[in-house]
């Protein structure tokens, strides 16, 4: 444990003193690559989702060339930053962009195109969508992921509470690129049918698919733009946000989080907890700080241990585990690994 500990001073004062900085907009999310809000394109189609037991529901996309039309892409920016987000509506009914109390395009006519322009809000995560007829356009696809970097993200956060500070030093520093976004929906497609035929009005919600990126089940777990990986001393931020209606209590196995923002707010107080509450159109950041497993001695293992050493994350709202009515554990489901270590003497 004491070399854990010495590993991480040395992080805390390297992190500290020389700060990390983000170029541009350019930053790792995962193994993927967010796209510049600066000057992003986003064009709203009709897209057929097939989601995991083979059922293919209609929804509709702010980018349908994307592998997973729904959510749309991830988009990225640092706080001040001046954005010019064009918004193209390709599709036959009205439709719009909006992230709640930043940027509202209004009503985007079809075949029409709008930009916005505004500067990037203070660092953090947010929710962009299709506002009208809320929750329907949300509900059917429109939505995606905002993600506003501090301009020397030694935290992922401008101001950063002096509780925030403290945990990310002590957990030995925050790389900036080792971050996933878990943009959690819920899908009836009863809903979607009626809505795509016409309807206007939210008369029930039965979800049978619940999801995560658009992904569920084992296509979620093995996912690269969800599934985690590191090694021990390398925390990773998971920015969580729910997009549906029903709500998420996204529970992870083999490390305690610390939870640094609730609902967009950086915490006054940061807790390590298993489990935390994602209701509808929240945004929760939460750090996994990749400790040694509390159950994992001795540490580090003998040399014929089998990594990756991998723990899953379910959601404690059970029915969430399961797609199409009951198949499980297809539903919004997550794993993440600790990797074989390179130099045990830093373990």
């Amino acid at each position: 444990m004491s070399q854990v500990l010495r590993r991480r001073d040395f992080i805390r004062l390297s992190v500290v003193g020389l700060g990390v900085v983000v170029v541009g907009s350019r930053a790792a999310f995962g193994e993927s690559t967010p796209t510049p809000a600066r000057d992003a394109r986003l064009e709203i189609t009709a897209a057929p989702v097939r989601l995991i037991d083979g059922t293919t529901v209609p929804m509709w996309s702010f980018d349908a060339t994307q592998p997973r039309p729904v959510p749309g892409p991830v988009l990225m920016a640092v706080s001040g930053e001046r954005i010019e987000i064009e918004v193209v509506n390709h599709h036959d009914r009205t439709h719009a962009f909006a992230i709640d109390g930043v940027v509202d395009s209004g009503p985007i006519p079809p075949n029409t195109a709008r930009t916005v322009t505004f500067d990037a809000p203070p660092a953090g995560t947010y929710l962009y969508l299709d506002p009208l007829q809320a929750p329907l356009n949300r509900l059917m696809g429109l939505h995606g992921a905002l993600i506003v970097m501090p301009a020397n993200p030694v935290t992922p956060y401008d101001a950063p509470t002096p509780a925030v500070s403290r945990y990310v030093a002590d957990i030995g520093g925050w790389d900036s690129t080792r971050q996933w976004v878990w943009l959690f929906n819920q899908i009836d497609p009863a809903l979607c049918q009626r809505v795509a035929a016409g309807a206007t009005t939210l008369d029930t919600f039965k979800p049978r698919y619940f999801t995560i990126n658009g992904a569920s089940g084992f296509e979620a777990a093995t996912s690269p733009d969800v599934a985690i990986h590191g090694h021990i001393g390398e925390p990773a931020l998971i920015r969580s946000l729910n997009a549906g209606l029903a709500a998420h209590a996204p529970h992870i196995h083999g490390n305690h989080i610390g939870m640094l923002a609730a609902h967009g707010a950086v915490c006054e107080d940061v807790y390590e907890r298993d489990t935390w509450r994602l209701p509808a159109m929240a945004r929760h950041d939460v750090m996994l700080p990749f400790e040694v497993p509390r159950d994992a001695h001795p540490w580090p293992p003998s040399d014929d241990f089998h990594f990756p050493l991998e723990y899953p994350m379910h959601c404690h709202c059970e029915m969430s585990q399961t797609a199409g009515g009951g198949l499980y554990p297809h539903g919004a489901i997550a794993h993440w690994a600790i990797e074989k270590t390179i130099d045990k003497g830093l373990t």
